[in-house]
């Protein structure tokens, strides 16, 4: 679809429902739906690729994704243990892990499973729920100093946010500043 999410919704949904087993339309409507905001009707529509064999390891990181969006947590375990343990996807596996298990409230097993993997190697997302996750299990402080080991990056605005706030709340008025 050429960016119009609505016309692609409309035009995709008689497609699945008419064949149901018609994955690239199933998943050009998953996109759809996801574009406009609508991650539960995404969910729905995406179940079936969460058990069709032949869904590629790059589209389950995307489905865990949209677990997430969805608020399906529980899910994502399931579906990560169809994506390979190679070692360049371990970043995004633990990514994708801890940020369920905090969801879960889970923080400390959330904690220990994005800490098993270079801080780097985490997505903007999952760095804040490490940041929450340390929050929860050994307070500002630590907290503070893991926002403080990450490097800015462009989409960071959350948190440079968060690791504001987190300045506030240890009383470093000038840090926050």
């Amino acid at each position: 679809w050429t960016g119009d999410a609505a016309s692609a919704v409309r035009l995709l949904q008689p497609v699945v429902s008419a064949d149901p087993d018609d994955a690239g339309a199933r998943d050009a409507l998953v996109d759809a739906l996801r574009t406009q905001g609508d991650a539960e009707a995404a969910w729905r529509v995406a179940a079936p690729l969460l058990d069709a064999p032949d869904t590629p390891e790059s589209r389950l990181e995307v489905l865990a994704e949209l677990a997430l969006e969805a608020d399906q947590p529980s899910a994502v375990s399931r579906i990560l243990r169809r994506v390979s343990s190679q070692d360049d996807r371990q970043g995004r596996r633990a990514s994708l892990g801890g940020r369920a298990l905090l969801a879960l409230g889970q923080p400390a097993a959330a904690a220990a499973r994005l800490a098993s993997v270079p801080i780097g190697a985490l997505t903007t997302s999952a760095v804040l729920a490490l940041v929450d996750s340390t929050f929860e299990i050994r307070g500002v402080s630590a907290a503070l100093d893991t926002a403080r080991r990450v490097a800015t990056r462009p989409d960071d605005r959350d948190l440079i946010a968060r690791r504001f706030m987190l300045e506030r709340l240890a009383g470093d008025a000038a840090a926050a500043a």
